[in-house]
């Protein structure tokens, strides 16, 4: 059977410097809903998809020390077929942006309540296994949704998403320390 959305990619880049001004990637914003023109990047290989959601999670420590996690929507790797944009699939794009921020959170919250030191072993490896569980969440989304076509299950993922960001609300500002 065709795939009518996107596979969604996840992005991880570890840096130490301040936020760069790329306009190329959308600071999640409760703000921001995704639009079609966002969605930048070529169609290399589709395999039958229509859309594809790229993220990037980016823990930065400033020059006065500050450590924050930020997530990100990247244009120029997220991409769209124009010929089958559908409100149904935008929505089901934006909820891989949110999912993602939910797991954003999810990491701070971790960070926050351990006071795990940035350079610590511990900040990677805590890192890793909360993003595993994203990279698995993404996957599901996708499945129980077929991409957006079953409007029931999608909307229960979109409760389920909107419910855990209400929860993790505590932990939406990106700086940890």
């Amino acid at each position: 059977m065709k795939k009518i959305a996107g596979l969604f990619l996840i992005v991880l880049l570890f840096t130490s410097y301040t936020i760069s001004k790329d306009t190329d990637k959308i600071l999640w914003s409760k703000d921001y809903q995704l639009q079609w023109k966002d969605f930048k990047g070529p169609a290399k290989d589709p395999n039958g998809m229509s859309a594809m959601t790229s993220c990037i999670v980016e823990p930065q420590k400033d020059k006065e020390g500050k450590v924050s996690i930020s997530c990100y929507f990247d244009k120029r790797t997220s991409w769209r077929i124009k010929k089958q944009e559908t409100d149904n699939l935008l929505r089901h794009e934006q909820y891989h942006f949110n999912l993602t921020e939910v797991y954003t959170r999810k990491i701070r919250k971790e960070f926050i309540e351990k006071k795990v030191d940035y350079a610590s072993k511990d900040f990677d490896k805590i890192f890793k296994k909360i993003w595993k569980d994203c990279e698995k969440a993404q996957k599901t989304y996708d499945k129980e949704t077929n991409h957006s076509k079953v409007l029931e299950e999608q909307s229960r993922w979109e409760k389920d998403i909107d419910d855990q960001m209400q929860e993790l609300d505590g932990f939406s500002n990106p700086v940890i320390n």
